[in-house]
């Protein structure tokens, strides 16, 4: 990644070399704000490109996360967010602080850092269930705030100042609802998405969850075959599917091999993955449908991120981060096309796609 990213710079400055620079980016990492177990994602990381411009001011954009909680996601966002950086060539610097916990301490102590470094503008990569313990920060109305992984459904009141990038979860379900066929069988497993994502349909609005019966897989090395042998109620259902990529692909194997018949299998943006055509076969994915949200951006944006092994167009967080990028480099509701913000959330488009196939098809 670095050395790409070094040929990179060359062209850019090779490209340069006949009139003055214009542009600055600077993106940096931030090592003296590092918990003490982030070395490892430290050196995964770019540590800086720079093309100098002495006669424009820098503006600063922060990535805070917590490495207990999504380091991995870190990783993949700040790549994201600096190669869109790179990309539009705007004058600002990107520096990632991490932090040790969402506790209200590691919070608090991070904002107060950023705001004497007069840092405003901040990507925090927090998750849903510790955002009130943002909300108490009583410095918060200093910050322009973007939340990728968080939406504001979640919330009755929230600072003004908040965006939030997160999915709709509930959306999806209820978009995914209307397309069942026959009586609607849940199976979910005791992973903490498989549990978010059961609580979350179990909660919906309109109390159409009572029309819903729900499986539970248990354990890391579950029997699928017992599983589906003993739930008779699966045969001729409509499956909404609750598991990560792993088990869900082995389940919708063992669909197959047992000989299960099921009108539609249905399933968030939890399976959107090329993963999943890799782990089962055309056969094993009839019926299948995924809801999903991201959404193709300019040539030029991903262009340069696939150069750069950014996946932006399965990878929904790093699809969220870009927009987050692109909002305070622009400071504008509407962000690309089809896509804007309104009520301090992302408006996410959610289409339906056939997986039965080699590939994923939008249906019309």
């Amino acid at each position: 990644m670095n050395y790409i990213l070094s040929c990179l710079l060359v062209i850019l400055l090779v490209g340069c070399q006949n009139e003055p620079i214009k542009d600055n980016i600077i993106v940096k990492y931030d090592k003296s704000k590092l918990a003490k177990k982030d070395k490892k994602i430290e050196k995964q990381l770019v540590d800086e490109v720079e093309i100098d411009s002495p006669l424009l001011a820098i503006e600063s954009i922060a990535i805070v996360y917590a490495s207990k909680t999504i380091g991995k996601y870190a990783i993949e966002a700040t790549n994201t967010a600096m190669t869109h950086l790179i990309s539009k060539k705007n004058n600002f610097e990107l520096k990632v602080f991490g932090i040790e916990n969402e506790n209200y301490k590691s919070i608090s102590e991070i904002l107060n850092y950023l705001e004497k470094e007069e840092i405003s503008k901040v990507i925090f990569m927090i998750t849903s269930s510790n955002v009130k313990e943002l909300f108490r920060c009583e410095n918060i109305d200093y910050f322009n705030l973007y939340l990728p992984l968080v939406n504001n459904s979640l919330y009755d009141e929230y600072p003004i100042n908040i965006i939030f990038g997160g999915i709709d979860y509930q959306k999806q379900f209820k978009l995914l609802k209307d397309i069942a066929t026959t009586n609607i069988v849940e199976i979910y497993d005791d992973s903490t998405l498989g549990e978010m994502l059961h609580n979350k349909l179990y909660n919906m609005e309109n109390n159409i969850s009572n029309t819903i019966q729900s499986l539970k897989l248990i354990g890391k090395n579950p029997n699928y075959s017992y599983f589906l042998r003993k739930n008779k109620i699966i045969k001729n259902s409509t499956i909404i599917l609750n598991m990560p990529i792993i088990k869900s692909s082995i389940l919708l194997s063992q669909i197959r091999a047992n000989e299960i018949d099921v009108k539609n299998i249905l399933t968030t943006q939890i399976n959107y993955t090329p993963l999943l055509l890799v782990l089962t076969q055309k056969k094993d994915r009839k019926n299948l449908i995924i809801a999903n949200i991201i959404e193709r951006l300019p040539n030029k944006i991903e262009a340069i991120n696939t150069l750069l092994g950014n996946d932006i167009l399965h990878n929904w967080v790093n699809f969220s981060t870009i927009l987050g990028i692109e909002y305070f480099i622009n400071n504008q509701e509407l962000l690309f096309d089809k896509i804007n913000i309104n009520n301090n959330q992302i408006q996410y488009n959610i289409n339906l796609l056939d997986a039965s196939g080699f590939n994923f098809k939008i249906i019309n």
